[in-house]
């Protein structure tokens, strides 16, 4: 497809476009970012421009893959580095964990005092009903 083919056929799209949104569509297309404005056919430029740098995008990350597994190698020194400050930080987060365990265990005899408190209550509620048979059997 030649330019000028290009430029009606995204001319017609990007009409198609704007009348399914109620809005002109023009520079919200995806080509548009590439668009300079001043051309002759400028959304075909734009979207040469485009396809153009969406190549090159993706040709760099496969060049990228390919040079990975040379820079993990570099890079294992490293980690072991960060491995040793991790150990080394450790026991200040134990430190750290242990404090609040003195506070639960402070918090504790209070859950309990509830606890019991909850049991009376309830074994109050019982003993009322345990009478009510009782007297029903002496009447007999």
């Amino acid at each position: 497809m030649n330019i000028v083919e290009l430029q009606n056929h995204l001319d017609i799209k990007k009409w198609h476009e704007s009348e399914n949104n109620g809005m002109d569509m023009c520079r919200h297309m995806p080509y548009c970012d590439y668009c300079k404005g001043e051309e002759e056919y400028p959304c075909a430029l734009a979207y040469e421009r485009m396809e153009k740098a969406e190549a090159e995008a993706k040709a760099a990350e496969k060049a990228a893959k390919k040079a990975a597994p040379k820079k993990t190698a570099a890079k294992k020194a490293p980690k072991a580095e960060k491995k040793a400050e991790v150990k080394a930080e450790a026991p200040k987060a134990e430190v750290k964990a242990e404090a609040p365990k003195a506070e639960v265990k402070a918090e504790a005899p209070k859950a309990e005092v509830k606890a019991e408190a909850v049991k009376a209550e309830v074994k109050a509620e019982a003993k009322p009903a345990k009478k009510t048979p009782a007297k029903k059997s002496a009447k007999k």
